[in-house]
């Protein structure tokens, strides 16, 4: 290797050549040190990370892929594998290496793992020799593919048969699969890389041939051996034995343990065997009734004290959401719910200099006091800070998709009548209304039953009649424009009135509204 390999310089003091150059070496190092073997995004993807998805599965899987930098905000697709070379020529696109039921990306749909993937970021071509060090001396499992996806580098270990982990019947192979993923990490981290991203399993990661920041062609290499799941969980040391009752054990479902676990609580009683489907499905049928009968009457209650205490006394969309980040934000939601935070910031116009100093609070608090043994990337601030600066661009975002950042549905608090039921609002409104006319002349002072308006009497049709006996060839858009009707009222009156202009041959004479008042 030449003098620049051995450059030491931090990642965060390099110039934006100096990070192109630092691309094109990692490169360089992964064909010529590492001996890889350059494959395109086509071999990848159909010849291993997604193959035999059209023909071996029992449903109709799409690929997904966000296009995070789209117009308008982010785009999500479900494609064919043959139509990933589509997107190519864009600088933010990702793909996640899992398939999903109905072909919608969420940790609940997750149906299929095809690879593992560690995101390791702000890696010079000094670190991506040290990283083979690693790989030689078994610190680290050796990936598949080492992908080239910008400032940092992609571990992939590729499967040799997709690991189905849908929570319904293979919560066992779920639980698995979340294990090694999180030990590969820990691994990294534990050999003394800490810009290691630990996101989910069905994360998605920078397609391979799509563009970097920069415009660079992103790539990647084979460097190892596709793994089973057994000799993935032997590299990582994750004893066999200590899986067997877990692979053979017929588990409940997560469904079911929450539910167990809530009964318990409610009753103040011993919760049954977690591991044992038949012993939690037995106490569920014995206490379900006693616990719901308990929850409704705590609900009642609760909803009585809403009613007497209910005030206008809630705090901020931006503050309630700070204060439930500080909180209850778990492991897994941090960085997307930093997210949510900054386009609620943007949409109540919170000040920068309050958002920044929130955000940086809340990445200490996490870093140093919440989870200290996960701790927050700080790593993550500069991109929620740019996030900030340009969410014009994002302030389309829906209540759902920050929901789903979140982790969370938002509380829809409903005002009535300024805390009054609809009965006793109408009582009120009826006393005042007596007090107002106490003679009982309002009565009959409504509406006529059955009166209605035509093409005569309407002062709308009038006003359009007019217009068209100035201008017989005028549309229902010009009529709009020039008249200020609204749309839907020029829509109501438009073919009565040509009818009307029609049955009466009045073109030399306009139709006013006195034409109609019987002397």
């Amino acid at each position: 290797m030449n003098t620049f390999y051995t450059d030491t310089k931090s990642w965060d003091l390099l110039t934006p050549e100096e990070q192109m150059k630092d691309f094109i070496r990692k490169s360089e190092i992964l064909s010529h040190y590492y001996f890889g073997e350059e494959v395109s995004w086509a071999t990848f993807y159909q010849d291993y990370l997604f193959t035999g998805i059209e023909t071996n599965l029992e449903e109709t899987y799409k690929v997904l892929l966000t296009e995070y930098d789209a117009k308008g905000g982010m785009k999500f697709h479900a494609i064919t594998v043959d139509e990933i070379g589509d997107f190519l020529h864009l600088n933010d696109v990702a793909l996640s290496p899992c398939l999903f039921h109905t072909n919608w990306k969420n940790k609940t749909l997750l149906n299929y793992v095809c690879a593992f993937v560690l995101d390791i970021d702000k890696v010079r071509p000094l670190d991506l020799a040290d990283f083979k060090k690693r790989f030689d001396d078994g610190r680290i499992p050796r990936p598949t593919f080492i992908a080239n996806s910008g400032s940092g580098v992609h571990f992939y270990y590729i499967l040799d048969t997709m690991l189905r982990v849908d929570t319904i019947k293979n919560e066992a192979n779920n639980k698995i699969a979340e294990k090694i993923y999180n030990k590969l990490y820990d691994i990294v981290q534990d050999s003394g890389w800490s810009d290691a991203q630990r996101h989910w399993v069905g994360q998605d990661y920078r397609v391979v041939n799509s563009k970097t920041k920069f415009g660079q062609t992103s790539a990647i290499f084979k460097i190892g051996d596709i793994y089973s799941v057994d000799e993935l969980l032997e590299s990582c040391s994750i004893p066999l034995e200590t899986l067997v009752d877990v692979r053979d054990k017929e588990l409940p479902s997560k469904a079911m343990v929450k539910y167990a676990t809530n009964i318990a609580n409610d009753l103040g009683i011993i919760p049954p065997n977690m591991l044992d489907r038949k012993e939690v499905h037995d106490f569920i049928a014995e206490h379900k009734d006693a616990a719901w009968k308990l929850r409704e009457q705590k609900r009642n209650e609760r909803k009585k004290k809403e009613r007497v205490l209910r005030t206008n006394q809630t705090g901020s969309w931006y503050k309630n959401t700070y204060n439930y980040l500080l909180n209850k934000t778990q492991v897994g939601y941090r960085f997307s719910s930093l997210k949510a935070l900054a386009i609620i910031a943007f949409k109540e116009q919170i000040p920068r200099e309050r958002f920044m100093t929130d955000l940086d609070y809340l990445a200490e608090y996490w870093l140093y006091k919440k989870y200290p043994r996960d701790r927050f990337n700080i790593n993550n601030v500069p991109a929620i800070k740019r996030l900030f600066d340009n969410a014009s661009h994002y302030s389309n975002t829906s209540s759902k998709k920050l929901e789903e950042w979140l982790g969370v549905e938002f509380r829809r608090v409903m005002t009535k009548r300024n805390g009054r039921t609809q009965k006793e609002h109408v009582k009120r409104m009826s006393q005042i209304r007596d007090i107002d006319h106490p003679d009982g002349s309002w009565r009959g002072s409504g509406r006529k039953k059955g009166s209605t308006k035509d093409v005569t009497t309407s002062p709308a049709a009038i006003t359009i009649k007019n217009y068209l006996l100035k201008n017989p060839t005028a549309s229902k858009y010009a009529i709009i424009k020039n008249t200020g009707l609204t749309k839907p009222t020029v829509y109501k009156w438009y073919d009565q009135v040509k009818e009307f202009i029609e049955s009466e041959n009045t073109n030399d004479k306009q139709m006013t509204i006195y034409d109609y008042i019987e002397e």
